[in-house]
């Protein structure tokens, strides 16, 4: 099985439009067969567009340098 892991975040900072178009392609890939997930930061984790998904999600610890 092929697997895409999506690492993105999104919040009310800067803004929802890079989760979205993620989701968008793991809903596809997941469509054709993919297993799909998404690492994420902490307040990416709560967003309920993610939270509402049948995909996984690791919260990754921070700072991201």
């Amino acid at each position: 099985m092929r697997q895409a892991v999506f690492r993105c975040d999104g919040g009310t900072g800067i803004g929802f439009g890079h989760v979205t178009r993620c989701l968008a392609l793991a809903e596809v890939l997941a469509g054709q067969g993919w297993s799909c997930g998404f690492a994420v930061s902490r307040e990416t984790a709560a967003l309920d567009v993610l939270q509402n998904t049948p995909f996984g999600m690791s919260v990754l610890a921070e700072p991201f340098d």
